[in-house]
């Protein structure tokens, strides 16, 4: 029998991402930088339809969606629900923390292509 990944939670100076099962959830932070500012629902939204946006066409079977955090009449927080939006949430699926870019790099797994599909020659 397979065990199911633990919940966790990194924090960013940026974004809080919440690791749940085979899910993970990202919310830009209410900050505002000289570099970045995240300081309206509004411009939090827009960053995340921007990360979608760019980052989708390259992994696929990470980036799923931008969905509404919203509070019902009740109080409650509910994930795309139909209550006033409270805040936004970009949803991806989990991946192992070794397929992240500092440990491939640590390994000198990093070819030269790789840079490429961001922009990049090498």
């Amino acid at each position: 029998m397979s065990e199911k990944p633990q919940s966790e939670v990194i924090r960013t100076h940026g974004a809080v991402v919440l690791l749940s099962g085979a899910d993970a959830y990202k919310i830009k932070r209410n900050v505002r930088y000289d570099h970045l500012d995240f300081s309206t629902l509004q411009k939090r939204r827009e960053m995340l339809m921007r990360e979608l946006e760019l980052n989708a066409p390259m992994a696929p079977s990470i980036y799923r969606d931008v969905i509404a955090v919203t509070r019902d009449s009740a109080g409650r927080l509910h994930l795309g629900g139909t209550g006033d939006v409270v805040e936004w949430v970009f949803r991806m699926h989990r991946f192992d923390a070794a397929d992240e870019l500092d440990k491939v790099a640590a390994h000198d797994a990093l070819d030269d292509p790789m840079p490429a599909p961001t922009g990049e020659r090498p």
